[in-house]
């Protein structure tokens, strides 16, 4: 019977994004064992208005049904009984986006429905437990792969920060977000770089031990994706590179240690939490003589 309900209002996909939101709130979307963008499976992800909004409601007319209806179908049933459901309908969505890829990326951005503000695991409020000890008091921070992310701005409005920077390959974005902070915010700085690309990041004025604390919320994770183990190296490096001394690399990502250490050891020392079930947090410093 459910189902049947569903499958009607699949096809018609008449539901608000008001309307879902109420649906979503408070519950949880469960991993299912599949591979996702980090190649590991999902730890529990809290639904609320920036998960959901932007994850299952998207502008294309097909991969947003498909997400609009596993979203209801797990809210509306719980995950045990679309397990199998969902696992097809990730073969059919998810699984096609290479979120390694740049062009991926330049492309989405260009999509009016992306260039809305929205921030990967949590906000700001969220993750300050971790993202205040880092960074707070410091010169300079930076945020890799800022996105539309409204970090920056919250940081600001706090106003326990030094200067912020936000690197990103999207022009798209990054202009995006000057015009949305330029009277408010004229301080945040917006830079066009590629962290995998050293010689770039030079030429966008990005200096060695340059960055006292540097913040990425599963950046890193999209890089990985498709096994990119080598370009997972570089960006390390490069990160490593840009920090001071000593320096901060607060990162917050969908996969666990044994993925994320093997890249991160090499420069960095690092601890590794869980924030409230939404994602792992690995505070690492830069090693010395790096």
């Amino acid at each position: 019977m459910i189902l049947a309900i569903l499958l009607k209002l699949f096809k018609r996909q008449t539901t608000s994004q008001a309307m879902f939101v109420r649906l979503c709130r408070g519950c949880r979307f469960w991993g299912n064992g599949r591979n996702g963008r980090n190649g590991h499976s999902r730890a529990p992800i809290l639904c609320n208005e920036t998960l959901v909004s932007p994850r299952f409601l998207t502008s294309s007319p097909s991969t947003g049904r498909i997400e609009w209806l596993r979203a209801s179908l797990v809210v509306l049933t719980g995950t045990c009984c679309t397990a199998v459901l969902c696992n097809w309908l990730n073969a059919e969505n998810e699984e096609s986006i290479d979120y390694g890829d740049i062009q991926y990326w330049l492309a989405r951005y260009k999509d009016s429905w992306y260039q809305q503000p929205f921030d990967w695991l949590g906000s700001f409020q969220s993750l300050k437990p971790w993202i205040h000890p880092a960074a707070a008091g410091k010169q300079r921070v930076v945020h890799l792969g800022c996105g539309t992310s409204l970090l920056a701005e919250e940081m600001y409005d706090c106003g326990e920060f030094g200067e912020i920077w936000n690197i990103d390959v999207s022009e798209v974005c990054l202009q995006i977000m000057r015009t949305r902070n330029e009277s408010q915010r004229p301080a945040l700085r917006w830079v066009k770089a590629d962290l995998r690309d050293s010689k770039a990041c030079d030429k966008s004025g990005i200096e060695a031990n340059f960055f006292d604390c540097a913040i990425d919320k599963s950046t890193l994770d999209s890089i990985c994706d498709g096994g990119r183990d080598d370009e997972a190296a570089k960006y390390i490096m490069e990160v490593a590179r840009i920090l001071k001394p000593s320096g901060i690399f607060l990162m917050f990502s969908f996969s666990p240690p044994q993925s994320r250490l093997q890249h991160l050891s090499k420069f960095f020392d690092c601890e590794v939490q869980v924030a409230e079930d939404q994602c792992f947090v690995y505070n690492c410093r830069k090693l010395s003589g790096i």
